[in-house]
Order: structure tokens, then C-alpha cells, then sequence
């Protein structure tokens, strides 16, 4: 299983950027873990590439795992943009979370 770790921010301005190195991952056929536990910021754009994600490795049956915590600043910015259970952030199942969308 590859590991990408994310730090800072996942934003619009660094989702191309930050596609690039999944999809490099996924190319391998081997599961992605993406490590969440530094990233700061987070915006729709964010959202919608981890949805992305997740959905994309259900269809080609490779394993996927996001593992953080989310920072509270996140968690907000989750709820915010309408991930309902995004506030109930102790214990957050952030796959089960993004899954619901994909």
C-alpha cells in the first residue's frame, strides 16, 4: 500500500497538484493510504478530490484508507460544506464519512 501524506493545505489551489501524486499511486494497482493528520486547511475542492478518491479506488477494487485525525479547523470546513456527521468529530471514520458521497 502506498502512503501519501498531506500536509498544509488541500485546497483548490494545490488539487491538481495533489491528484497528480494519487493518481501516480493508483497507477500502480496497489491500495493509496492518504495521511490527513497534517492537513490545516481544507476546501470543497479538497472535499471533492478525497470523494473522488475513494470512489474511484471502490470501482477498480483497490484498497483505500484515509487516516488523520482532521484537524477541528477541517472538521468545520466539513460540516460546512454539508458532509453531515462531519461534527461529531471524536472517533470520525473519515472513509465511512467520504464513502457516503462517492
Amino acid at each position: 500500500m502506498k502512503k501519501l501524506s498531506i500536509d498544509g493545505e488541500l485546497t483548490v489551489s494545490r488539487a491538481a497538484e495533489i491528484r497528480t501524486r494519487i493518481v501516480e499511486a493508483l497507477g500502480r494497482g496497489e491500495g493509496i493510504e492518504l495521511d490527513l493528520g497534517t492537513v490545516e486547511t481544507i476546501d470543497i475542492a479538497g472535499f471533492q478530490l478525497l470523494v473522488a478518491t475513494v470512489k474511484e479506488c471502490e470501482e477498480r477494487a483497490i484498497p483505500c484508507v484515509l487516516s488523520g485525525p482532521l484537524s477541528s479547523a477541517a472538521v468545520g470546513r466539513a460540516g460546512d460544506a454539508g458532509f453531515t456527521g462531519a461534527q461529531d468529530a471524536a472517533g470520525l471514520d473519515l472513509l465511512t464519512l467520504f464513502r457516503a458521497y462517492a
